[in-house]
């Protein structure tokens, strides 16, 4: 049978006392925070960029828009005859 627990090793002093771990090298501990802080900031230059990205968007969004719209209202003006009659030039 598979056993999934981790074992627990209580390592114990002649004195009564529990042994602490070693903890990790100095140089260690300082490469681990040095690779946490440049994953910090590649996230926000990251993320950064997809929002400049979306900002430099939004013109041509706007401009999309309105070439729409326009192309939409010169649609209905020019469906308007075909439903009520002949189109009078001189009328809007």
């Amino acid at each position: 049978m598979i056993e999934y627990r981790r074992r627990v090793t209580l390592d114990i002093t002649p004195d009564g006392h529990f042994a602490r771990r070693a903890r990790l090298p100095i140089v260690t501990r300082i490469a681990i925070a040095a690779v946490l802080v440049a994953m910090l900031a590649g996230g926000l230059a990251l993320g950064a960029l997809a929002v400049g990205f979306a900002l430099a968007l939004l013109p041509i969004a706007a401009i999309a828009i309105v070439v729409a719209y326009v192309a939409f209202r010169i649609q209905l003006w020019r469906t308007r005859g075909a439903v009520h009659g002949p189109r009078n030039l001189f009328r809007p």
